[in-house]
């Protein structure tokens, strides 16, 4: 048992290693990596060519409680950024959350605010989220999560930028800096703190066991038997030591005055009970 729960945990920890990674360090962005061809566009003024999102990026909104989808570089994906210049766009948006529970409560649905900011990274731009009340300062550092660009943002810009003008080399993920997951970082380590509890309540007791095995629950039940618990031990083995009179079948030791029966988490230890023979 004790392996099989060390083996659950070292799966756990792989399923959830992307958690483990960003949860308690930023990352500078690779923008030789981030920055390719594929994951740059651009977006002309209204009455322009049209942008081709491709097919995984064409959506109208981001479900934000998915994070599927965030950009990642080696399973990580809370990056900081140090932009040369910022620019504030002035746009306003809302998203609506809803929330389904799987235990027959109402839905819930939050509304979140935010402003859109330009990055200038100096090889292309990034657009970020952050709080309606956001003001620019210079040389800040801005932390947060890639989700893939919206069509409705796009749009936006688009009409705002007006015909003739264009804005190249845009990354197509959205800098978001509000969200931070933690429903999901609390639900991955959640996840994996249970089981990791039990591999280590099973160590100690495991520990316990091996120094003094006289605590472990196969003889502690032998205190419910007649005679002293350590004079049940050596009647056991000595009828396990004779080999003529032991019978094995699977998991199950009969000797002539015992039936031990070797179960998963217990070993179960009963004794024969012996027939009396009355004379006439």
């Amino acid at each position: 048992m004790f392996i099989a729960l060390a083996l659950i945990n070292v799966l756990l920890v792989i399923s959830i290693w992307p958690t483990i990674v960003n949860m308690f360090a930023n990352y500078e962005l690779d923008y030789q990596e981030a920055f390719v061809e594929k994951n740059l566009m651009d977006i002309i003024g209204q009455g322009g060519d049209s942008y081709n999102f491709g097919e995984r990026f064409n959506i109208e909104v981001q479900n934000m409680i998915d994070y599927a989808n965030t950009y990642k570089q080696n399973d990580k994906y809370k990056f900081k950024i140090k932009p040369v210049d910022v620019y504030d766009l002035e746009i306003y948006c809302e998203t609506t959350y809803e929330f389904t529970s799987y235990n027959m409560l109402p839905k819930r649905e939050t509304v979140t605010s935010y402003k859109i900011i330009l990055l200038d990274t100096g090889n292309a731009y990034i657009f970020a989220r952050v709080k309606p009340e956001f003001e620019v300062i210079p040389s800040k550092e801005y932390i947060g999560v890639f989700v893939p660009l919206t069509k409705m943002l796009a749009d936006t810009v688009k009409n705002e930028l007006g015909e003739g003008n264009y804005l190249r080399n845009v990354f197509v993920y959205e800098l978001d800096t509000l969200n931070s997951f933690s429903f999901y970082r609390f639900t991955d380590l959640a996840f994996v703190l249970i089981p990791f509890v039990i591999f280590i309540v099973v160590g100690i007791k495991l520990f316990i066991y091996i120094r003094d095995y006289r605590k472990h629950p196969t003889y502690r039940s032998l205190e419910n038997l007649p005679n002293e618990p350590h004079e049940n031990e050596e009647l056991i083995n000595l009828e396990l030591a004779d080999i003529n009179n032991l019978f094995i079948s699977k998991n199950v030791y009969k000797t002539k005055g015992w039936i031990i029966t070797k179960g998963f988490l217990k070993t179960k230890v009963s004794r024969i009970a012996k027939g009396i023979k009355f004379d006439d």
